[in-house]
């Protein structure tokens, strides 16, 4: 029977994702009314106008980036191979789609347990992925600004504050992870001011345990990450151009052409607003309308429909798609390795 503080602990669970995404809606409506009314049967014309032929290659662009995405959990966790992560991945989106933290990370752990991988390698290797993945969201702005400059596309002084505020994010980021795992002192030190000051607003953290916990993770990413980081950024960095093209791709589906707008300014854009993934279900509403906006401006009001039509394809395949490649990727699990997995992975 499900008592009152475990009910209550359950709802703040859902109480942030859940405000991050009524934010981001609410964001999403004020800058749609700025860009225009929209006619949207002619965006359903729009998505209609996409044929049958279209629909594999935007599934080999996706998993091409997915695969990518994967990658470095590989790269971090020992024993664990490129299929087994890629099937991992896909598992935990799912689950974080539906579900609240931590539901990924404990079915990420008991997939790890039941292929044979210690918990602690697993949940290491699993935390660097994230902090990689973190850096790269980041990082990216500035190559979207490159990409900007060497299209036709309109420069605005935002695209260079966002790369720069980004760089700083990403940098300060990897020097304090670099630093963590070149000295254990550095991240004990890590683990304990960051335990102080979760203390301040939980009062149960115990920053002596943070402190143990960080030494732990040192020890477990310290031979993989020499060679694992750098290689996980550059390929992250590809997975989310990559990503930028599969929007591109939908936009061309829909009959948004080259001339009306060029593919490395969708690129550029795309990468420039890619800190808004941030927000849930990969900045749904705020970053599609961030986007119309630029795109607008840049093909002219009369393709309104044909890019919003584009957004919407784009939104299916990244987020549906994946949603059943993650059913795919349990059913299997639970079918081969599920019921080796043991009862000693948290919950």
């Amino acid at each position: 029977m499900t008592g009152p503080v475990e009910t209550r602990s359950r709802a703040r669970r859902w109480l942030r994702p859940l405000g991050l995404l009524a934010l981001s809606l609410a964001c999403a409506y004020i800058i749609v009314g700025l860009v225009g009314r929209i006619d949207w049967s002619a965006v359903r014309d729009a998505i209609g106008a996409v044929s049958l032929w279209q629909f594999p290659i935007l599934l080999a662009v996706l998993a091409v980036r997915q695969v990518l995405n994967a990658t470095p959990l590989a790269l971090f966790i020992e024993g664990l191979g490129l299929r087994r992560a890629v099937q991992n991945d896909q598992a935990a989106t799912l689950t974080s789609t539906i579900a609240p933290p931590p539901a990924d990370m404990v079915l990420r752990l008991a997939m790890f347990d039941s292929w044979g991988i210690p918990i602690s390698s697993g949940l290491a290797g699993a935390l660097m992925n994230i902090l990689t993945f973190y850096a790269t969201r980041f990082t990216v702005p500035a190559v979207g600004v490159v990409l900007v400059l060497a299209s036709s596309a309109p420069y605005h002084a935002l695209y260079t504050w966002t790369a720069c505020v980004g760089a700083i994010i990403a940098i300060t980021l990897l020097v304090v992870l670099r630093a963590v795992v070149l000295r254990e002192q550095t991240a004990i030190w890590v683990g304990t001011t960051g335990g102080r000051l979760v203390r301040r607003l939980k009062h149960s953290v115990d920053p002596e345990a943070w402190a143990a916990q960080a030494v732990d993770f040192r020890s477990h990413v310290l031979h993989r990450t020499r060679r694992g980081l750098p290689l996980s950024l550059v390929l992250l960095v590809v997975m989310v151009v990559v990503d930028g093209l599969l929007l591109a791709i939908s936009l061309r589906c829909v009959g948004v052409g080259t001339d009306e707008l060029p593919t490395l300014a969708v690129v550029g854009i795309f990468l420039v607003a890619y800190p808004l993934t941030l927000f849930p279900l990969a900045g749904v509403g705020i970053l599609d309308a961030t986007l119309l906006a630029a795109f607008v401006e840049i093909a002219g009001l009369p393709l309104e429909p044909d890019i919003v039509g584009g957004l919407v394809v784009y939104r299916v395949i990244t987020l549906g798609v994946p949603m059943l490649f993650g059913l795919v990727s349990i059913a299997l699990w639970r079918r081969t390795d599920g019921e080796k997995a043991t009862s000693h992975v948290p919950t």
